[in-house]
């Protein structure tokens, strides 16, 4: 699935305020992925830039939630290798 089609299937979800974008894999010498394109930035954000337009229809690899109860929830989205 694409970024644009995932994050439409996300509005108005519970980490609406906080998403994550990320680039795999994953360096384990740099204790980081090969790039982050967003970090705890709001989904309206996010999806009015010029980087989004760019990397709109990149393929979702895998994603997860973290956080909640105290913690504010985010929402961690991995994109495929390229």
């Amino acid at each position: 699935m694409t970024l644009k089609n995932f994050l439409k299937l996300h509005q108005d979800g519970t980490a609406q305020g906080c998403v994550t974008i990320q680039q795999l894999p994953y360096d384990y010498q740099k204790h980081g992925y090969s790039k982050k394109y967003f970090e705890e930035e709001r989904q309206e954000y996010i999806e009015k830039s010029e980087l989004f337009r760019e990397i709109k229809n990149k393929q979702v690899d895998h994603f997860n939630i973290i956080g909640g109860h105290t913690y504010p929830t985010e929402l961690c989205i991995y994109l495929e290798e390229e």
